[in-house]
């Protein structure tokens, strides 16, 4: 309902707003654009949808779990991530419609210089964020992944044919419109170098997976975090180790890779006589479950540490403010809904289930260990240089600090669920 409320209450909140200097009041420099505000609406109306679907069948999830309403839960995420990903990329494209704020000729000073301008950026940000679209999607899409249809053995899952069912077909839909979302989009926008194809190839790799097709998955999901990273590499801005985001994208490459090495030799062993290596197994479960946890921290920290944005000045490159909507969309956003999907649809991720500790720890670890990392590499740079981490320059510490925060506590919760299903 918030969301709903912030999307239609926006137009109105950017005509009243104005800004205040001594006796001076004046209108505020805004803007509301139909794309976000649909958006918004639109993910905020299927989240309000399945909540309503889900307290009229109180009941039968009681009884008969989260696989009651699985499908409704996953045609109804595919639909709000497509809202929640063009509202996403229409806020970062209206950006460039007000270059008095986001220019080299905007306010760059300190918040006594530019108080007006500081909370103007403030007003956009909060005005257009799509941080709950997004979590709500992220909250059907887990509730989707049903373990009672996860395949139980081995020759389920080696022999199961991918059927277009109703969820299937609605995910492969939405990933379609997404797509075509994504080019109209950038389209007429300068210097976007292959950020759109990353983005569909990431988008793409979700319908793949669910249809069984988990290496072909993989090879589109990896493809374009290879783009990214090396585009990142030539690009001037670099790819610095003090962000966590590109840990979490090399470790999220990383185990992708192994996912699919894993998968393809299981299918080469199964093939030939239905034989199997448990090591393969193995790795291959504790690869899958490490990309979901890695993802699922790295999305709900951002989307809770964006909320602090003090409204100090920011370059976007050379690339331009819609394709830093476009980047930070691939490098944030989309794995999730690719790593939740290979995680349903594996048989190995079952051979967890009879060991909580060892789910639990496969969960832990790798976030916990980039987590580790990151810090000790940003100590070291911090007491060589004053700048610190890139994150306090332009989020509030205490901001910084609730947001992460509230992510390790909803990411140790969903593992934690996890590792009990099965007992």
């Amino acid at each position: 309902m918030r969301t709903i409320r912030h999307a239609l209450a926006m137009p109105s909140e950017v005509s009243n707003f104005k800004v205040d200097y001594s006796d001076v009041t004046s209108p505020g420099y805004a803007i509301a654009t139909e794309l976000v505000v649909a958006g918004n609406a639109f993910s905020g109306a299927v989240a309000v949808s399945f909540g309503c679907i889900l307290l009229m069948n109180h009941d039968l999830v009681l009884h008969l779990g989260s696989d009651a309403l699985s499908t409704v839960a996953g045609v109804l995420a595919s639909f709000a991530v497509l809202g929640a990903l063009v509202a996403q990329l229409g806020a970062y494209g209206s950006i460039e419609q007000l270059p008095a704020l986001f220019s080299e000729s905007g306010c760059n000073g300190s918040y006594d210089e530019c108080s007006a301008a500081y909370r103007a950026r403030r007003f956009f940000f909060a005005s257009n964020s799509t941080s709950v679209a997004w979590t709500t999607a992220i909250a059907m899409a887990t509730f989707a992944f049903s373990a009672q249809k996860e395949f139980e053995t081995r020759r389920q899952h080696f022999e199961h044919r991918a059927v277009l069912s109703v969820g299937n077909a609605s995910v492969l839909l939405a990933a379609l419109l997404a797509c075509g979302a994504v080019f109209l989009l950038a389209e007429g926008a300068t210097q976007m170098a292959t950020v759109e194809i990353e983005l569909v190839l990431l988008i793409l790799a979700v319908p793949l997976a669910l249809l069984h097709w988990p290496a072909t998955a993989c090879a589109a999901h990896a493809s374009g975090q290879v783009l990214y990273v090396f585009g990142r590499i030539q690009s001037p801005v670099g790819f610095s180790w003090l962000f966590f985001t590109h840990f979490s994208l090399v470790a999220t490459l990383v185990l992708t890779i192994l996912v699919a090495l894993c998968s393809l030799a299981s299918y080469a062993l199964y093939s030939c006589g239905r034989l199997y290596s448990d090591p393969v197994e193995l790795v291959c479960a504790v690869a899958t479950t490490s990309l979901v946890s890695v993802q699922l921290f790295l999305t709900l920290g951002t989307l809770g540490m964006a909320a602090g944005y003090t409204g100090c000045g920011y370059s976007m490159g050379s690339g331009g403010w819609r394709s830093t909507g476009y980047s930070f969309t691939v490098q944030h956003c989309v794995s999730f809904f690719f790593a939740a999907a290979i995680f349903a649809t594996r048989y190995e991720c079952r051979l967890l289930l009879t060991r909580a500790w060892a789910r639990r720890l496969a969960w832990a670890v790798a976030p916990v260990s980039l987590a580790c990392v990151w810090a000790s590499i940003v100590l070291a740079h911090s007491t060589k240089r004053a700048s610190g981490d890139p994150y306090t320059q332009f989020v509030d510490v205490g901001s910084f600090v609730i947001g992460v925060s509230t992510a390790a506590v909803a990411w140790a919760g969903v593992g934690w669920s996890f590792a009990r299903v099965g007992k």
